[in-house]
């Protein structure tokens, strides 16, 4: 018994690690954990989304993020103090088109505090 539970839950891990739809070994693990309620509520608290389409890794998740969410900070962060409205927001696009991003080698600012 502790051993199918052992493979079954290895199967699951490996199909989460590579972002693959982990629906029959969550079947299966389901299964051979039936009357242990604390692996049949870790099972319940996985998204539905985890055995149809599976969950995303962390190098996707970090592809995600710089394609997507840090271009979207950076144009807010560089919207001019007091525009708001849609001028300052156009103006943020325009900045983060034209200012270079900071690379690894430059310092951050110094914030004053000490």
């Amino acid at each position: 018994q502790a051993h199918r539970m052992s493979a079954a839950a290895l199967s699951l891990i490996d199909k989460l690690e590579s972002s693959k739809p982990a629906g029959a070994a969550v079947a299966a693990l389901r299964a051979v954990a039936e009357d242990n309620a604390v692996v049949i509520s870790a099972l319940d608290a996985l998204p539905p989304s985890a055995s149809s389409s599976g969950i995303a890794t962390l190098q996707e998740l970090q592809t995600r993020f710089e394609e997507q969410v840090h271009k979207k900070c950076r144009q807010a962060a560089l919207v001019p103090a007091g525009q708001q409205g849609l001028e300052g927001q156009l103006l943020g696009m325009l900045f983060s088109t034209l200012k270079f991003p900071p690379g690894p080698e430059d310092a951050a600012p110094d914030s004053g505090k000490d």
